[in-house]
C-alpha cells in the first residue's frame, strides 16, 4: 500500500510535534542508540527519552554485561545515566 506524498508528510509533522511536546531531548528511537557511545566515553552521560522502550532497556542489559558501563534508567522520569567504567 503507498501513501500519497501529503499524508507521510502529515504523519511526519505529527510524529515531530508529538515528540516536540514531550520536552525530552531524544526520541525513542535514538535513546539505545546513545549508549554504547556514552559508554565509551570518560565522563558520566545523562539524557532525557520521550519514551522508555524495550530497545533501550535490552540494550542498556547488553551493555552492562559486556562490563562497558552501569546504567541507570529512570521510567518514570525518563531519565538515561550512563557511568562507563574503568578499563
Amino acid at each position: 500500500m503507498s501513501l500519497p506524498a501529503e499524508k507521510v508528510a502529515q504523519i511526519a509533522c505529527e510524529e515531530l510535534l508529538k515528540f516536540h511536546q514531550t520536552g525530552a531531548a531524544v526520541d525513542e528511537h535514538l535513546a539505545d542508540q546513545l549508549l554504547l557511545p556514552a559508554a565509551l566515553v570518560s565522563n558520566q552521560s545523562e539524557y532525557q527519552v520521550a519514551e522508555v522502550s524495550t530497545h533501550l532497556t535490552t540494550n542498556a542489559w547488553v551493555l552492562e554485561q559486556f562490563g562497558l558501563a552501569k546504567i541507570k534508567i529512570n521510567a518514570d522520569q525518563k531519565i538515561v545515566k550512563v557511568e562507563p567504567l574503568s578499563w
